[in-house]
Parts: structure tokens; C-alpha cells; sequence
């Protein structure tokens, strides 16, 4: 096991890394299969009132806009929230995003019909206790009959694939988009304190440097999710992909639908 020297549970180099990535982050990571689908059904057809933590540079948030629905979104990184509101503005959809965290959220107000934490933006919450506090807020925040909707990827032990270093080279598309040639990605772990270190190693051709960044997550078990729900005094269930079915070893994704406790 790697020494727990050398994973200290800080984690603003997570800022820096989607920093570095929002230009090109739309063309580099996909959404999972049933994933829009999944949230969008969660926000329903009736427009209501979204927080979306974790927007990101708004691929999602725009299509919870153009669904109506009265959007407000945070993310940390500040490079991210300057191409949503873009987007979102060129969209003809323009919504409320600004520059926020878990889990303090600190800028955030009012009662939320639906609370979005989607993509794995829980993972980079580094401690328990940053956890439940993150949870506590987020049901502060919700309206009565509110929900709160997230997913994170499995442990790295959990799936009949676990989780390796890899290198892989891109799509004729995405080489065409950002010229993209390859990339690398590797992985540390600590599993004392379920810490992973991600190095991911973009590599562009001779037109332009390669693009390092590196970030840690904490992963969550199905049987933690439970008690962190409940601490948190939410209650709900815990689904292993985004078309709800059960936790299997081949489930890539909890995904967590709850809401909070006496609603």
C-alpha cells in the first residue's frame, strides 16, 4: 500500500486540472450510456428548479435549460463556468452559473426541486466528514419533495474489470476537433484512505506540448452510501447504472437517487 504521506486529502490540484482541461474537455470524456437520460427524467417534464454541482462546462445544464427548467450551476473551476455560460448564453438559454464548491457551497440559495451532482464531482470530496457535510447542505437546500440525483464511479476493486493504467489512441473525430493524438492515464492508490491519483497525459502531435494534469478522487462502497445517507439524513437508494438497475460486478457507475428525510 502506497504511504499516506504521499496522498494527503487536499484536492486543489482538481481545480487546476479542469482548468487546464475545459477547452477540451467536451471532446475527451463522453457521457456514460443512459446518462442524460436518466437526469433529465429525474428533472421531470414540469419545469422546476435544478442545482446542478459540478456543471462543468454545461454539456448537461444546457439540455436541463432547453427542458425549462429554471437552472442554477457551480463548479469550481473557473475556466469550466466561463464556457457554460456561453454556452448556455448562445444557446438562448441563459441560466445562473458561477464559481462554487462542495462542500460549502457558499453562494448558493433557495429551495431546489432537484439537486444534480453528476459526472463524479462527489468523488473529489476527499474525507468523510467532507462528505457528510456536502450531503447535509445539498438537503438543506431542497424544496419539500426535492431530490437529490449523483453518481460516482465503482471502487476500483469492485468490477470484473478493475480499474489499470492504460494508454489508448483517439477517434479520427476527435483528432479532427482538437487534435488530439493519444492519451495516457495513470493511476495511484491508497485504499487505507480509498484515495485514487489520476495522471492523465494528453498528447497533441508536434503542433503543440503534451497536457499533464493530475487530480485525486476518494471512491464510496454501495454499503457506505447507506450510512452516508443516512447521517446525512437523506434516505434513498443506491443503483449500479443510469437505467436504475441493481449493483453488479460489472456496474461501472452508483448511481444515487434520495431525498430528504420527513419530506
Amino acid at each position: 500500500m502506497t504511504s499516506p504521506d504521499l496522498f494527503q486529502p487536499t484536492n486543489d490540484g482538481s481545480v487546476d486540472a479542469y482548468d487546464q482541461l475545459s477547452l477540451v474537455y467536451d471532446g475527451l470524456i463522453p457521457d456514460p450510456d443512459g446518462f442524460v437520460d436518466f437526469y433529465t427524467g429525474v428533472c421531470g417534464s414540469t419545469p422546476c428548479r435544478v442545482l446542478y454541482v459540478g456543471c462543468g462546462t454545461g454539456r448537461l445544464l444546457e439540455t436541463l435549460a432547453r427542458g425549462g427548467h429554471e437552472c442554477v450551476g457551480v463548479d469550481p473551476s473557473s475556466e469550466s463556468v466561463e464556457i457554460a455560460r456561453r454556452r448556455l448564453e448562445e444557446a438562448g438559454v441563459p441560466s445562473e452559473v458561477r464559481v462554487d464548491r462542495l462542500p460549502e457551497l457558499a453562494g448558493v440559495q433557495g429551495n431546489f426541486d432537484v439537486a444534480v451532482v453528476a459526472g463524479g464531482a462527489f468523488e473529489y470530496l476527499l474525507t468523510t466528514r467532507d462528505q457528510v457535510s456536502a450531503l447535509r447542505r445539498i438537503a438543506s437546500l431542497l424544496a419539500p419533495g426535492g431530490c437529490l440525483a449523483l453518481d460516482v464511479s465503482v471502487p476500483p476493486f469492485a468490477t470484473d474489470d478493475a480499474r489499470g493504467n492504460y494508454r489508448g489512441d483517439m477517434d479520427e473525430e476527435l483528432v479532427r476537433e482538437v487534435g488530439l493524438q493519444s492519451s495516457e492515464v495513470r493511476f495511484g492508490y491508497d485504499h487505507f484512505l480509498q484515495l485514487v491519483r489520476s495522471t492523465c497525459t494528453f498528447n497533441f502531435g508536434s503542433h503543440r506540448d503534451p497536457l499533464t494534469v493530475e487530480y485525486m478522487t476518494r471512491y464510496t462502497t454501495r454499503a457506505e452510501w447507506q450510512l452516508l445517507l443516512e447521517v446525512a439524513g437523506l434516505r434513498g437508494r443506491v443503483f449500479g447504472d443510469f437505467h436504475q438497475g441493481p449493483v453488479t460486478r460489472r456496474s461501472s457507475n452508483l448511481v444515487v437517487l434520495a431525498e430528504r428525510d420527513g419530506q
